[in-house]
């Protein structure tokens, strides 16, 4: 059996671009599926983390075609590493998607106010779920002021 690179070397040179940037590319989208699993475990605060951390279950689909163009291109250990990342990927996100069981009973009374950047009053909102026995209080738009 020839070697991998005796097998390029009697391809053309589009072939050889071709395979190069598959590769390349390959290992791109597995960077992208890591940084999921990191950002995953991240720690981070802040709105850029926050952002970045929301797009983890977006970032890991990059790993299936990473396995398919990495199998193609006949990087074994590299489509392994992959498949593996798969695994992980799947055992951080599946918890996620599976609902909790809901309560048997009760009942969770939720008020939302938008406060229109300091334009609604404050204390209107504050007397409302008072009166409604509000469990929650939800706030949108919220300045320094209205506290």
């Amino acid at each position: 059996m020839r070697r991998r690179s005796q097998r390029l070397a009697d391809r053309g040179a589009a072939f050889k671009v071709l395979y190069f940037f598959a590769v390349v590319i390959g290992w791109a989208l597995f960077a992208v599926a890591l940084a999921a699993v990191w950002l995953h475990f991240f720690p981070g605060r802040g709105q850029v983390a926050i952002a970045a951390a929301s797009a983890v279950p977006l970032m890991l689909l990059a790993i299936v075609p990473a396995i398919l163009i990495l199998a193609v291109t006949r990087r074994w250990i590299s489509t392994v590493l992959a498949v593996v990342l798969l695994g992980v990927g799947i055992w951080t996100q599946a918890p996620l998607f599976k609902a909790a069981d809901a309560p048997t009973r009760g009942s969770v009374t939720v008020v939302q106010a938008n406060l229109k950047l300091g334009q609604a009053d404050a204390g209107e909102v504050v007397s409302r779920v008072r009166a409604t026995g509000a469990a929650l209080l939800t706030v949108e738009e919220l300045t320094p002021q209205s506290l």
